[in-house]
């Protein structure tokens, strides 16, 4: 991505995501549903919830179970 002119910083895991949202400004976020400590899932509904951000947020996952994009729409992701 940085070959694209993209500045990117990455987090372990959903809770280093979150201490970087409370410190800087994204413009979008690529979330992994299966992270360690805190999983996408959660790592979400703070994001929207807690800290009331509406950055766009994309799922990157593995999964390919019926029903895995809606549940990713329904909690507040953007696609």
């Amino acid at each position: 991505m940085t070959k694209f002119g993209f500045d990117v910083e990455i987090a372990e895991n959903g809770l280093i995501g979150l201490e970087k949202l409370k410190k800087d400004k994204f413009d979008l976020i690529l979330m992994d549903l299966q992270m360690p400590e805190m999983d996408g899932y959660q790592t979400v509904h703070a994001i929207r919830e807690e800290l009331h951000l509406k950055v766009p947020i994309i799922a990157m996952t593995a999964h390919s179970l019926v029903g895995e994009k809606e549940k990713c729409l329904e909690i507040g992701m953007n696609d």
